[in-house]
């Protein structure tokens, strides 16, 4: 994976990805990828941003709970000890990032959330 880069589970965000990053001649390497299961190395991201699907925008199987738990664990595993983490989301309560997995990986992570009002963005660790 060459970076910048990353991933979508929807084949038509991945295009739309790549032709975005075309139009702005930017080399990006964007797959198609279940952001449960990233093909990445434990430790080896210093920066995610992240677009998380709401309901009933995107239809999420097996619920909001359950999708962001599996989600934010695997974002903990790939985190760079020093790594921050950008999420958009309506539903900051579901996250079970706050406070103990990202500070417990080596105190420096960040993590900002966007919660639905525009103006706002809260930094929570």
């Amino acid at each position: 994976m060459a970076w910048p880069g990353g991933g979508d589970n929807d084949a038509e965000a991945v295009a739309a990805a790549l032709a975005n990053g075309e139009n702005a001649a930017l080399a990006l390497s964007v797959e198609r990828w279940d952001a449960r299961s990233l093909p990445l190395a434990n430790g080896s991201v210093e920066c995610i941003a992240c677009n998380l699907p709401w309901d009933p925008q995107v239809a999420i199987e097996g619920g909001e709970a359950t999708f962001y738990a599996a989600l934010c664990a695997e974002m903990e595993r790939v985190l760079a000890p020093s790594g921050q983490v950008a999420l958009l989301t309506n539903r900051p309560e579901l996250l079970p990032l706050r406070g103990a997995g990202l500070s417990g990986t080596g105190g420096n992570q960040s993590l900002w959330t966007e919660a639905g009002d525009w103006g706002s963005i809260t930094r929570m660790t």
